[in-house]
């Protein structure tokens, strides 16, 4: 079986983070047995422009195996200047010469999974237009759910969700949102999750480590929180939660995970909650210093208003930590009973409850239980036979 992938965004170097888990999941797919290529369009921001003559700027068509998948970039600038239809035009222009030139170089695929329908599915659909190979499409984006989409997009969309061949999605809350969104035309979908990574499913835990006991936390309790400081991460609700809980508590701490637009008032927002000593800022984490953070902690802290699964959630889980997280979309097919507690989104209160809960009852959740279910429902040979599954569905009809 030949299988090309093309996500609609993808780690631009081996220091990037953002769509790592595409590269994951090509890589398990291709160890499974499959023959698996990867195209990849990339258009960075002119804010990111520091000098054409640069010399570490790298732009232009390449080509390269990683670790057995023929993968074809190209890397450029967006000079839209924020218009997204030329924008979109752009990337699905230099989308198809890669399609062109991974052909070239490694023959026709059999079939074609697309990551996000938004470009990478309106580009696999244009694929098939024109070279009759089928497709189908993994959704990740909360981008309907939390963007109202232009008439005209929405219709593209509509159209490429009903031409694919099947419809995947990582949640079924995002698969009933988009059923409701597209109606018929998104019928009939999947619910495969995404897979955990191997570096937390490889990762070595002591048996001592896993039967831990309370007393060895009375050095302090500390909670968790990793992603990007965006409005939608909830993270001003969390340390007000925090600060309702544990203010003046000088062996619990919350640790915040990551960058992004939100940093500054986050910080102001401690500062006046006068948390300075309770609340630490980590910066960017890479993939290993995640799990060396999850492995530190006693519990994570995930206070999204929406996403459509949570993968940092599962990432916990595999370390044997229990969560908190809000019913807000993702968490509600991961979390249950036996490794954490689901409260309401923007419900302040809940959320500190549910934080004490955890911190008083820590010693009741059975964190081999945890990990081992962890990776029978979200490991990677679990969910890579499912996509298999799907592909073999495909292909036989």
């Amino acid at each position: 079986m030949h299988v090309l992938i093309i996500p609609s965004w993808y780690p631009i170097d081996s220091q990037s983070i953002s769509g790592i888990f595409f590269r994951e999941q090509a890589l398990s797919i291709s160890r499974s047995g499959i023959k698996v290529g990867l195209v990849s369009p990339h258009l960075q921001s002119l804010k990111n422009l520091t000098g054409f003559q640069s010399s570490d700027t790298k732009t232009g068509f390449y080509a390269y195996d990683d670790d057995g998948i023929k993968t074809h970039v190209y890397y450029g600038w967006d000079w839209s200047f924020k218009i997204s239809s030329i924008r979109y035009y752009h990337w699905l222009k230099i989308g198809m010469t890669l399609f062109e030139n991974y052909v070239t170089a490694e023959g026709y695929p059999e079939l074609i999974h697309a990551h996000c329908v938004l470009l990478g599915g309106i580009l696999a659909h244009q694929i098939k237009r024109r070279y009759g190979i089928p497709f189908i499409i993994t959704e990740h984006s909360s981008i309907f759910a939390r963007h109202p989409l232009k008439n005209s997009l929405k219709s593209s969309c509509r159209e490429v969700f009903s031409e694919s061949s099947s419809n995947i999605v990582v949640s079924p809350a995002l698969g009933e949102f988009l059923e409701r969104e597209f109606s018929h035309k998104f019928f009939k979908w999947w619910w495969i999750p995404n897979p955990l990574s191997r570096i937390f499913e490889n990762a070595f835990f002591s048996q001592r480590f896993l039967t831990a006991e309370s007393s060895e936390r009375e050095k302090g309790f500390v909670f968790l929180n990793i992603g990007v400081s965006n409005k939608n991460k909830g993270q001003d609700n969390l340390i007000k939660a925090f600060s309702m809980a544990f203010k003046g508590s000088k062996k619990v701490r919350l640790e915040i995970g990551g960058d992004g637009p939100y940093l500054k008032p986050l910080k102001e927002l401690v500062r006046q909650e006068e948390l300075e000593e309770q609340v630490l800022f980590l910066g960017r984490l890479g993939r290993e210093q995640v799990l060396h953070k999850l492995l530190q902690a006693d519990a994570l802290v995930l206070s999204s208003h929406y996403e459509t699964f949570g993968i940092v959630l599962i990432e916990a889980l595999a370390c044997g930590k229990p969560v908190v997280a809000t019913r807000c979309g993702g968490p509600e097919c991961i979390v249950d009973q036996t490794n954490g507690l689901l409260v309401e989104t923007n419900n302040i209160q809940d959320l500190s409850l549910a934080m004490l809960d955890i911190q008083k009852n820590i010693a009741t959740y059975d964190r081999i239980s945890i990990r081992n279910s962890c990776i029978e429902k979200f490991g990677q040979a679990t969910v890579i036979s499912q996509i298999k599954k799907v592909y073999s569905t495909v292909l036989n009809e």
